[in-house]
């Protein structure tokens, strides 16, 4: 008599209580806009889309894939065993010798961007896809722009650089000694960049 009185007890108890409780409070809990949001983004990357920003140049290496600060590194050891000396702005990193800026480090999203002091037309119709900006204040002295952003645009960058060396007549010093220039840009989250300046909030969209 015990098994009866079970089954009769238990089986409308457990099986609707919960079935009701959900199917009532689904509706309350989701939102439209939820739904339509991109998966895989923080809550940090979903506020800052929703807000204009720019980085600077030390925000943006800081944020870099280990790659392209691997590119940065490279390229910074090579124009500075040729005795340049290098300068940070905001936007980008100048490498003066005698007083002329010789050469420019621009930090993109995906990559770096060179400017040397090459001249644009000797470099028609080669392997090296670059560009002449010497048209801008800002690069009248380093007019080709030269993107790197794989292996293979590193290496021919490196050749660039070669060409320029030779051009000016420039020597590499034998003293000079390679350091890991990507410690000066330690990671840091997006609030600590925010507050150090290197992430600038412009305005709600």
């Amino acid at each position: 008599w015990s098994s009866d009185v079970c089954s009769s007890d238990l089986v409308p108890t457990p099986v609707e209580a919960p079935i009701s409780a959900s199917v009532e409070e689904e509706p309350t809990i989701v939102d439209d806009e939820d739904e339509d949001e991109p998966s895989g983004l923080t809550r940090s990357e979903e506020v800052l889309k929703k807000i204009g920003t720019t980085k600077t140049f030390e925000g943006k290496m800081r944020s870099a894939s280990d790659e392209v600060r691997g590119f940065y590194n490279t390229i910074k050891n090579t124009l500075l065993a040729l005795g340049t000396k290098s300068r940070l702005s905001k936007k980008v990193e100048k490498y003066n010798l005698n007083g002329v800026t010789i050469a420019q480090i621009k930090a993109t999203g995906k990559g770096i961007t060179l400017f040397l002091d090459l001249k644009p037309s000797s470099l028609d119709n080669t392997k090296y896809v670059g560009a002449n900006v010497g048209d801008k204040k800002a690069f009248a002295t380093t007019p080709y722009k030269y993107p790197i952003r794989t292996n293979r645009k590193l290496k021919w960058a490196l050749e660039l650089i070669e060409k320029m060396k030779e051009e000016k007549g420039l020597m590499v010093n034998p003293k000079y000694k390679e350091q890991d220039y990507t410690l000066d840009f330690p990671r840091m989250s997006d609030q600590e960049m925010i507050e150090k300046g290197y992430i600038v909030l412009k305005s709600i969209k």
